[in-house]
Parts: C-alpha cells; structure tokens; sequence
C-alpha cells in the first residue's frame, strides 16, 4: 500500500538526498501526511511549511501526493529542487530560503504547472533567472529582496504577465531587459537604483498597465517621458523619489 511504499522510498534514501552534509527537519511523506491533516497522499491540496526549519526532502514520497497544487514554505532552507517532484504544483512560496547563486536549477521537464513563484528575499543573481524560462506556465513572480543587479534577456518567459523585483539592486540597464518581456501587465521595480527609463524600442512593453518606480532616484520628468508611449499604461508609482515633489508631475 501507500503508506509502506512511502517507508521503502524513505529507507532507502534516508540519508543519501538532500541531507548530508545538513542538519534540520526532512520532509518526507509521513510528515507531509501530518501537515495536510490527511491519511491519504491524494486528499492532499496545499501544504504550509512555514518556519519549519525544513532542510531536505525526500523528493521520491511526493509523487503520492498528485493533488497538492499549493505550497507555502518560507523561511526555510529549501531550493526548487527539493520540490521539483510535486507534479501538480501551481503555487509556490520559497521566500527566505537561503537560497544562494547558482543552485536554481531544477530538472526542466518539473513545474509544468506552475503559475506562481515567489523566490523573495534569497540570494539569487540575476543570471540565474535563465532557469526559469523553461516553466511554461509562469505568470507571476516575486524576485524582490535578492542581489539580482543585472538581467538577461526575458523574451522567452512569455506567459509572465506579473513581476516584483523590489530592493534588487536594478539600474538603468534593466530596463532594456523588462522590454523584452512579450506580455509583462504589472511590473514592481520599486526602491531600486533606477534614474531614467529609456523603453528601448518601438511596441514593448506595449501590455504594461501599472508601473511602480517608488524610491527610485529619478529626478528630472524627461527621465521617465518615453513612458508616454506606452499605451495600455494606466497607474506610474512615483512616490517616494525626486521628482515627486515636482509641479510639473502633481
């Protein structure tokens, strides 16, 4: 039955995945069991895990659990990869996790379904936002927090049509990323390091209704006028920067 294919699965790699070298709590079957309230794997709909110092899985017991479409496991130790076997899975919280440079991959053929992401406050660069585009579903995301500095080219994510990136560390050159973004509605780029936005070229960001520039340092009005072209732009968040207090803006 279930229950003894679950032990099997967590015998055999008790100690071999995503344990060693770490110390915490493992989260396999029989505890995702209890954390859902639940005896059987497919009455499973959402798990939190919150601040549960969780710091390893066994990945081969949550292929039971073919129903858990919500996760919310922040403030853990946790990458993509621990979960990456949860088939059915469409939202997803790994805020708060540590999670460092380089450690976002994940078998690209995992997260089909997923549609939420929220990575905030980790330690992702901004190259390795590149894992990402191989979920085909993605439309919200949540990077803020991390040291992401400099983007890649974004034209492949495009299902994405939500972005957060506060307090990442963003320039000017950001921007030129953003743009390629196919359908991008609500772009975050609050408190960052952005002084002009130049929209690069003639129909990007041509779906973008709201646009938060919050405590950026942008000074001058001609710093932000190429976002008079945007046509479907209805809501600019300008609080909290220089040009705030121009007359020109109230």
């Amino acid at each position: 039955n279930i229950a003894q294919n679950l032990r099997r699965v967590s015998q055999r790699l008790d100690g071999n995945i995503q344990r060693a070298p770490r110390k915490g709590k493992i989260l396999d079957g029989f505890m995702l069991l209890k954390i859902a309230g639940v005896d059987d794997p497919s009455d499973a709909y959402e798990a939190n895990l919150t601040s549960m110092q969780i710091q390893g899985t066994i990945p081969e017991d949550f292929k039971y659990f073919s129903n858990i479409s919500f996760i919310e496991a922040g403030e853990n130790s946790l990458t993509l990869k621990d979960l990456e076997t949860f088939e059915g899975i469409e939202e997803l919280h790994l805020h708060c996790n540590g999670i460092a440079p380089g450690t976002l991959d994940f078998h690209k053929d995992c997260f089909s379904c997923l549609d939420t992401l929220n990575l905030s406050y980790n330690r992702i660069k901004g190259s390795d936002v590149s894992w990402l585009k191989s979920l085909p579903k993605l439309a919200r995301i949540d990077l803020s927090g991390n040291p992401l500095v400099r983007l890649p080219d974004l034209s492949q994510f495009e299902a994405l049509v939500q972005v957060a990136m506060e307090r990442s560390d963003l320039d000017n050159n950001s921007i030129k990323a953003f743009a390629t973004l196919p359908n991008i509605e609500e772009l975050n780029i609050n408190y960052n390091n952005i002084s002009n936005v130049d929209v690069p070229q003639s129909g990007a960001l041509s779906k973008l209704r709201v646009l938060g520039l919050a405590g950026n340092p942008i000074r001058k009005c001609v710093s932000i006028s190429s976002l008079l072209a945007l046509p479907a732009l209805q809501r600019l968040v300008l609080w909290s920067t220089p040009v705030e207090q121009s007359a020109t803006v109230r």
